[in-house]
């Protein structure tokens, strides 16, 4: 039977030069490099849009690109030459809030915040499209005679049912468990059919170890939902860690290639994930012991070990994630992490699942009550 591996890492050091406006995936920066983090890929600017009405049309945009798969920058300011604060992805929708001529080209370049993440920052006029505001629940007119003289009708209000996945968080789910960070591993579902059991290596502390009892305990509430694969997740010692299928070693980040050969050098945190069919069977987490901080490293606990559940990509969109591919010591689940990790253990997830297969099963799909 053939077996797969994956690598993802966290805090990767490396500094980027390009332009605007696509980029590819990267590893995650350390925090000296986070100014200097720019996008990798270079694309042929277009020509300059010669309309002058700097007023939009409609107040609300969706991102657009040649390539549907590409990232598109939001810039700090409007221009290709500053920094890069997120990246937005194909058909985001954003509340648009100004145009402005850019500050070193010809082009128009609009002011956006992503309605979720309260992010702000420019995109240049030709990756954002105007568009008209979709309606409301409130004010959703049932549009049945056309008339020069319509009889009024009456609002239909409109209730989607409050516990199906928002198109958000379904497009965070591909972004974040279709592939991996790194490899040429194709975009599929990979997750754990059996239970998870983790023997603990190294020189944790004490607040580790309460750290990693506290993200197993989130993630047991988490993977047993209704509806929920239902898999359990432990801490094994003594006989019972001859069962372990995951390796969580506390060691400085010197050592770290002794216990994994497939290490990367310059990451504080590291995970290798095998799979079998797309079926995850064994994981091996790297935490270092030096040069981090304690809430940095809860942290790093915290996003390795989710990853190793097949959620192995990082991404820009939403600073507050576990997945953040800036450096971040966040400590808590954002609850569009704790939808996706609820998404992957559904039921109807199943491994080898394809980015259409996935979405299609999602809409399908509705989750219980958050936490």
């Amino acid at each position: 039977m053939a077996t797969t591996s994956i690598l993802l890492a966290v805090a990767a050091a490396i500094a980027f030069n390009t332009v605007e406006p696509e980029s590819s995936t990267h590893p995650k920066p350390t925090r000296s490099d986070l100014s200097a983090h720019l996008p990798t890929q270079t694309t042929k600017i277009p020509e300059p849009s010669s309309q002058k009405n700097w007023q939009p049309t409609f107040q609300q945009g969706r991102l657009i690109a040649a390539n549907r798969d590409s990232r598109i920058n939001v810039r700090t300011q409007p221009s290709v030459h500053s920094g890069r604060r997120a990246y937005g992805v194909y058909g985001d929708d954003v509340q648009i809030l100004s145009i402005e001529p850019g500050l070193d080209d010809s082009y128009r370049w609009y002011q956006v915040e992503f309605p979720l993440s309260g992010i702000r920052g420019w995109v240049r006029e030709d990756l954002i499209l105007e568009v008209a505001p979709r309606p409301t629940p409130t004010s959703f007119v049932n549009p049945q005679i056309e008339t020069d003289n319509p009889t009024p009708q009456p609002y239909q209000t409109v209730f989607p049912s409050p516990s199906r996945y928002t198109a958000a968080e379904m497009s965070y789910f591909a972004e974040i468990a279709l592939g991996s960070e790194f490899g040429n591993a194709s975009e599929r579902v990979r997750k754990w059919d059996d239970d998870i059991r983790i023997q603990v290596h190294g020189t944790p502390t004490e607040r580790d170890r309460q750290a990693l009892a506290g993200i197993v305990a989130e993630l047991n509430t988490l993977l047993n939902q209704n509806g929920s694969d239902g898999i359990q997740v432990d801490i094994v010692e003594g006989r019972a860690a001859s069962q372990a299928n995951v390796d969580i070693y506390f060691v400085p980040q010197s050592d770290f290639a002794r216990y994994e050969p497939n290490y990367q050098p310059g990451n504080m945190g590291f995970a290798y994930v095998n799979w079998n069919h797309d079926r995850i069977y064994q994981a091996r987490v790297l935490i270092t012991t030096e040069g981090v901080t304690q809430a940095e490293r809860s942290h790093l606990i915290r996003e390795e070990l989710t990853q190793s559940l097949g959620l192995l990509r990082d991404s820009y969109r939403y600073s507050d994630s576990i997945f953040y591919q800036g450096w971040t010591s966040t400590n808590a689940f954002s609850s569009i992490d704790r939808a996706v990790i609820q998404m992957l253990y559904s039921r109807t997830i199943t491994p080898g699942m394809n980015g259409y297969q996935a979405r299609t099963a999602l809409a399908q799909t509705t989750t219980v009550a958050r936490n």
